[in-house]
């Protein structure tokens, strides 16, 4: 099964230090991609996360098309970020594109949830382009984070079916929900 450690943490970081009320995991809001994780703060403006774990994925990120369109400014988030594991920043550093975050994970884990804490390498810039999400666009957030919790408990759930005979403790995933 999948390790979704980053994009928890990621979570938890758009919730927590951004104070972002609503966050999704693996569903946009503007066009057809779905980031890994994507956070709405209380301004309604939109941050998105890519988590990468390895140079390779990083790379072919490089290639989507929607990478493209963040270049030109035309995607509407305000800022960007990579989220990569503490032993690929060294190698994908210099390969970060520009006005683009690098985040990583820390060793200190957080009081909320136990996981990894993530740390703020390389601050993203501003896409001054972005505007502020407005009403309709809002309750499309807001139901991309209904459909985050449905998609999290599915896993869950599989994931539980799958041990169900080996009688494996089985640990339910961290989900951040906005108050």
């Amino acid at each position: 099964m999948r390790d979704f450690t980053l994009e928890a943490a990621a979570l938890e970081w758009l919730r927590y230090e951004h104070r972002c009320k609503l966050v999704t995991f693996q569903r946009g809001v503007f066009y057809s991609h779905n980031p890994d994780v994507f956070g709405v703060e209380p301004s309604r403006r939109c941050i998105e996360i890519e988590c990468k774990r390895s140079v390779g994925d990083f790379k072919a990120d490089e290639h989507k098309r929607v990478t493209q369109l963040r270049r030109l400014g035309i995607v509407n988030v305000w800022k960007f970020y990579f989220l990569v594991t503490p032993q690929i920043v060294e190698r994908v550093r210099p390969l970060l594109p520009a006005g683009a975050g690098l985040l990583t994970l820390d060793s200190d884990l957080s009081k909320y949830t136990h996981i990894h804490r993530v740390r703020c390498l390389v601050g993203a810039q501003c896409n001054a382009h972005a505007r502020r999400l407005n009403p309709r666009e809002v309750a499309v957030a807001v139901a991309a984070q209904t459909a985050t919790l449905q998609r999290v408990l599915a896993m869950f759930c599989r994931q539980s079916l799958r041990v169900q005979n080996t009688l494996a403790p089985v640990v339910p995933p961290v989900v951040v929900v906005g108050t």
